[in-house]
């Protein structure tokens, strides 16, 4: 600028504007979600519990005793026989007494003796045999079968009272008897037994897992800067010192 001062004519400085391009660098995060499927693979243990019983059987033979023949007759005819049976296993040990008002004939038979005696009077064999008014028979039972006792009143002699005679009479008698035989007895012995058994079973379980990734952009930005100066012509920046312009 030139300005006139008392008659000098004097050139001002001016003021000159500039425009500078700046680069900025900026960096951004761009963030992403992901999920991925995790398997786990466990073992795990079934287990059963099983219980087994298994039986013994233990036989054991004891001696039991019961009453054999209990009975009487207040009127046994001549020439008449009674007769009372039983059951008898095998290994029994039996006996039996009479006791009668006079003698009298006893047999202990088995079942095809005692049809023999029935069918034809046949009194042999037997089991056992006594002939008395009172006795005591004992025998032991070799098979098991049905077994009779008999008590005969048979004819006897003349008897005479008084002139009057009679043959035979009637015979009052009672008998008693028992029986031992073997009893057999079988206890179960049971044991039980428990396991425990266990099977192996894979179980395969997945689960999601979800992670977030970021990736880093670097932006680069221009901006303008402007600059302003002040500067003056060659001849006064030479006269003034004052900064030359461009």
């Amino acid at each position: 600028m030139i300005v006139l001062a008392a008659g000098f004519m004097v050139y001002m400085p001016s003021t000159a504007v500039g425009y500078v391009s700046v680069p900025v660098a900026s960096t951004s995060q761009d963030t992403f979600a992901t999920s991925s499927l995790v398997a786990t693979v466990n073992t795990v243990e079934d287990t059963f519990t099983t219980s087994s019983t298994t039986s013994v059987s233990v036989s054991q033979s004891t001696n039991a005793t019961q009453p054999l023949f209990m009975e009487s007759d207040s009127l046994l005819a001549t020439n008449h026989y009674d007769f009372y049976y039983a059951s008898l296993t095998v290994g029994t040990d039996a006996d039996v007494s009479w006791s009668a008002s006079e003698a009298v004939n006893v047999y202990v038979f088995n079942s095809s003796e005692f049809s023999a005696f029935t069918s034809s009077g046949q009194t042999g064999p037997s089991f056992a045999t006594g002939s008395a008014a009172n006795g005591t028979l004992d025998f032991r039972v070799s098979g098991t079968d049905t077994y009779y006792l008999v008590i005969q009143n048979e004819y006897s002699s003349w008897t005479c009272v008084s002139g009057v005679c009679a043959r035979g009479a009637n015979i009052r008698y009672t008998t008693s008897g028992s029986e031992t035989y073997p009893k057999w007895t079988t206890t179960f012995m049971t044991s039980t037994v428990t396991y425990t058994t266990s099977t192996p079973m894979v179980v395969t379980s997945t689960s999601t897992v979800t992670y977030t990734t970021s990736t880093q952009t670097v932006v680069t930005l221009t901006s303008t800067s402007t600059t302003t100066s002040t500067c003056s012509h060659a001849l006064w920046s030479w006269i003034g010192g004052a900064k030359g312009c461009p």
